[in-house]
């Protein structure tokens, strides 16, 4: 039997700080604060302070993203400051993921009858999650004195740990849309969290391309791609297909 995350509930007072999230060029506003339950929700409007079918959505998705965390006990013993925190990080990468990333879901999600007219609650949902999630993820430093020892490839050591929330949240998105039992941090019995099939899925792109870091090819065609897998964005016609 699934189990059912009871989303968080309607502010109680004013809410006590509002920030700007921006998903495919239109604004949104997101006033925090807490529930009579005491857990930290948020109520969103748009840009013109109206309560929209968009931003109802989007709404949804946080507040079901902050209910499955409350439960899984997130932020106990968070402090306000602790709280404000949280929602400052957040709103960044928030931000920053939906510029490069919703659209991409859109068009990944766009045929499928279960996300049809509802790609910003899901997509919300599971950017929170990701983001949990890849702010708990094993952090790899930046072995700068490792060489490659393959000559083809233009090693370039960038940072590790940027595709985090990325991982994050497709693990998170297939994990809801499969319908597997997993938590978010913790593992229930004979299973493992969402947090550890996350840093399997990194150390996996670790061992194969050090996430990407491996570079561009010699011949300026072939990029490789976290798992080894071959992108031709000059000459379409050597695709190969996925990995070697």
């Amino acid at each position: 039997m699934t189990r059912i995350f009871n989303p968080t509930g309607n502010i109680v007072g004013s809410g006590f700080i509002t920030t700007m999230i921006v998903i495919g060029s239109k604004v949104y506003y997101v006033t925090w604060g807490y529930d009579a339950d005491g857990n930290l929700t948020a109520s969103v409007k748009d840009k013109n302070g109206n309560t929209t079918t968009e931003s109802k959505q989007v709404e949804k998705g946080l507040r079901s993203s902050l209910g499955r965390l409350a439960a899984e006990g997130y932020f106990k013993g968070n402090t306000w400051l602790d709280d404000l925190m949280f929602i400052a990080t957040f709103t960044a990468s928030f931000n920053d993921f939906a510029s490069k990333h919703f659209n991409d879901f859109v068009t990944i999600t766009g045929n499928d009858s279960r996300y049809k007219g509802n790609a910003l609650e899901t997509f919300s949902k599971h950017a929170m999650i990701g983001f949990v999630i890849g702010d708990l993820m094993t952090k790899y430093d930046d072995p700068a004195s490792i060489e490659s020892g393959n000559s083809e490839w233009k090693t370039d050591y960038k940072d590790f740990n940027r595709l985090d929330m990325e991982i994050g949240f497709w693990v998170s998105f297939f994990s809801d849309c499969s319908g597997i039992e997993m938590g978010i941090i913790h593992s229930e019995a004979h299973t493992i969290s969402m947090v550890d099939l996350a840093n399997i899925v990194k150390a996996m792109a670790m061992q194969e391309t050090h996430v990407g870091n491996m570079g561009r090819g010699t011949d300026g065609n072939a990029d490789c791609g976290i798992m080894k897998s071959d992108i031709y964005p000059i000459d379409l016609k050597r695709r190969n297909g996925i990995g070697q």
